[in-house]
């Protein structure tokens, strides 16, 4: 048991142990460690088990943590699905998933694409969220457009979160027909904190690029070539608006839907 805490600890994100353990840290969920640690050190569970239990708890809480879904009552969950999870004979990442997925109160909902997508569509994410889960999300997002195909490459320093249509948009992104209007400055708002209009860069990206022109920091951050998340700005793109907001919201939540995916 020790040592499984100080798995949790740690947080290797280079084991998928780990990585599990740095993003439900990044999540802040110190109430589900004791049916963690009981299925760290449960030898009776096959380790294809063990981690297809700990993806069904990272999507319950991340499509919960999305969709706005109360924290308040996960102690007595979570010690719930623990005893109910020590009763199987044997215990089983199947069992586990059905107990999870039945799931229909306030508390113990795991919400369906249906459900994960509105929220996904409408969450102000950077507002709502703040930059630790962001970066997580965006993180993991990042992880999932790798493949065997792609070039694994290790970034040095830390990843910041970048607005690509700027917070301090009223110099270099006006509105269109220069119409600026109260509904027209709302909706620019609205969007502006979506996860369509946030990504990562790396230290190497200039900080005075961060309030310039679609012009000039759309080829920027295509330029960040060791972020597959930064390829959605390039092929001579040199407009980024609501629109593409939107669409990239919806493209980003497809992946979501596969990292996480649902009951």
């Amino acid at each position: 048991m020790p040592a499984h805490f100080e798995i949790i600890v740690r947080a290797d994100a280079s084991t998928p142990v780990g990585l599990f353990t740095s993003r439900l840290r990044a999540l802040d969920q110190s109430t589900v460690f004791p049916l963690v640690l009981w299925v760290l050190d449960t030898p009776t569970l096959q380790d294809g088990d063990r981690l297809a239990i700990l993806r069904d708890l990272e999507s319950f809480l991340v499509r919960r943590m999305i969709a706005g879904r109360a924290t308040t009552g996960y102690n007595k969950l979570f010690l719930s699905l623990l005893s109910n999870l020590k009763s199987q004979s044997p215990p089983s990442a199947q069992g586990f998933h059905a107990e999870l997925a039945v799931g229909k109160t306030e508390v113990s909902e795991w919400p369906r694409d249906d459900v994960f997508k509105a929220a996904w569509r409408e969450l102000d994410a950077y507002e709502d969220l703040g930059p630790v889960r962001v970066r997580m999300i965006l993180l993991a997002l990042e992880a999932a457009k790798h493949n065997a195909h792609t070039v694994q490459v290790t970034v040095h320093g830390p990843l910041s979160i970048e607005h690509v249509m700027p917070q301090d948009w009223t110099t270099h992104w006006p509105l269109p027909g220069l119409v600026n209007g109260a509904s027209e400055t709302s909706a620019r708002r609205l969007s502006l904190h979506k996860f369509g209009n946030l990504t990562l860069v790396t230290p190497s990206f200039n900080s005075k690029l961060s309030n310039d022109s679609a012009v000039r920091k759309l080829p920027q951050l295509d330029q960040q070539g060791t972020l597959l998340l930064n390829r959605d700005f390039g092929a001579g793109r040199t407009t980024w608006t609501e629109q593409d907001i939107r669409d990239r919201t919806l493209k980003m939540f497809d992946l979501a839907c596969k990292v996480w995916p649902g009951p």
